[in-house]
């Protein structure tokens, strides 16, 4: 995933994928994972979908902090701490990865 087309090409990437985000956000948006699930798979599609070597495509997402429906807890309703449940939630993922 890449956010400097031009410097992915400069160093011969066999294969890319440019988002239209800022620097350091090239997953999406913080606390978002519907989104940031999205960008993902859209990289790890790209990879089966890229024939031929130094391809670079071009994400049809841009960063413009675009409105989805995340679970309560991403949106602040809930009475825990964000970054907490987001660990919570990302160990849980992690660990059902080892299964």
């Amino acid at each position: 995933m890449s956010v400097q087309p031009h410097i992915t090409a400069a160093i011969g990437a066999p294969r890319a994928i440019n988002v239209k985000f800022p620097a350091g956000n090239q997953v999406g948006e913080c606390g978002k994972p519907i989104q940031q699930r999205q960008l993902l798979t859209e990289a790890l599609e790209s990879i089966f979908s890229i024939k031929s070597a130094n391809t670079i495509l071009q994400s049809p997402y841009r960063w413009r902090r675009f409105p989805i429906v995340e679970e309560p807890v991403f949106m602040g309703e809930s009475t825990d701490p964000p970054i907490q449940k987001q660990c919570q939630l990302g160990l849980h993922w992690i660990s059902s990865l080892r299964r």
